[in-house]
């Protein structure tokens, strides 16, 4: 999930690469596994990396920067303000 306004995504794994979109808060899909595999040293190299490989819902395929990807099945917190006006965790979610 895209966690920003106007997040650019990138042609290549660059900064200095043309943008070829912009997204906002959208769900996207996490394509680092295909494009990079899944062995022992891809997955190092995915880990190395500031960018990850993703596909909007359009099907582009782009690069973003990891700073502004968090997935929607994270942790969770509730809260609510009793009536001495203090906040409690009403609940915690520790994913799907």
């Amino acid at each position: 999930m895209i966690i920003d306004d106007k997040v650019a995504v990138y042609a290549e794994e660059s900064l200095t690469s043309e943008v070829i979109d912009y997204l906002s808060y959208n769900i996207i899909r996490d394509n680092t596994d295909w494009y990079y595999g899944t062995g022992e040293e891809t997955r190092a190299k995915r880990w190395d990396s500031d960018f990850t490989k993703i596909q909007s819902q359009s099907g582009s395929i782009g690069y973003i920067e990891k700073k502004y990807i968090k997935s929607p099945i994270d942790y969770r917190f509730g809260f609510s303000l009793n009536e001495e006006g203090e906040w409690k965790m009403i609940f915690l979610v520790t994913g799907d």
